[in-house]
């Protein structure tokens, strides 16, 4: 048995764990139609984690989220979208979870695409974001927008009821990663922020894969899977043709 094995449910497990409480650090409320491509996954009604629509039935979301339901009922599984309010928008049904095949021996090919029964009819707020084209580059100095339902206060711990963005700037691109850093320690993002956009110039170039350290904490990189990376890009288009 590979060892990995072994250990892979656990680190799945704790990261879904912090979801609940911790998401969006310092960001601004805003609307859904400023972001409309952002989604969020749920299982049995309770949130599961971000994601981003990249296609009419495709969505995006990293591995570690899927993989803690990979033996469950997909039936269970449902995205919601267009929702400035996160009780409110539309409920799209999973018929299909797709986590990439290289995530079982690599954890950072942390990528899931999920497909959806029908197509999704879209709107000023249910739009899919484009994903970055093969063979372009994301530069340290650029600024990426991420967006989800979380706290946007040092005073509470509370999930926000509606949808919050932050800007911040990439401050190192890896093979396979992407930091952004908020030098003033005021904004970042959370293990409950796990698997939602990080778009740039209005491209999707990362997925919300986690933090290095405390939420929006100087010097804690908000670690984003980079599309761009060839494992993850090949999965994307094996799987939706984009």
């Amino acid at each position: 048995m590979n060892p990995i094995s072994l250990w892979l449910p656990t680190v799945c497990f704790v990261l879904l764990l912090l979801r609940p409480s911790q998401a969006i650090f310092g960001g601004s409320q805003v609307d859904v139609k400023q972001y409309p491509y952002t989604a969020v996954v749920t299982y049995n009604g309770s949130y599961a984690c971000g994601a981003s629509i990249i296609g009419a039935r495709y969505i995006l979301t990293t591995a570690t989220c899927c993989y803690v339901y990979f033996d469950e009922d997909v039936a269970f599984m449902k995205v919601r979208l267009g929702n400035t309010d996160y009780n409110q928008g539309i409920s799209a049904n999973v018929t299909d979870m797709g986590i990439n095949p290289f995530f079982f021996t690599r954890l950072y090919i942390n990528s899931c695409i999920l497909t959806l029964d029908k197509d999704l009819d879209f709107s000023d707020s249910v739009r899919a974001v484009p994903v970055l084209p093969w063979f372009t580059n994301v530069t340290v100095g650029q600024q990426v927008v991420l967006s989800g339902w979380g706290i946007n206060s040092t005073n509470t711990t509370e999930m926000s009821d509606r949808i919050n963005a932050i800007t911040l700037p990439i401050t190192a691109v890896m093979e396979y990663n992407l930091n952004a850093i908020d030098q003033d320690g005021k904004k970042g993002v959370c293990p409950g922020d796990l698997g939602g956009p990080a778009v740039v110039n209005g491209t999707l170039v990362g997925i919300i894969g986690g933090t290095t350290g405390s939420c929006g904490e100087v010097t804690r990189a908000s670690n984003l899977v980079y599309i761009g990376y060839h494992y993850v890009r090949a999965h994307i288009r094996d799987v939706t043709g984009l």
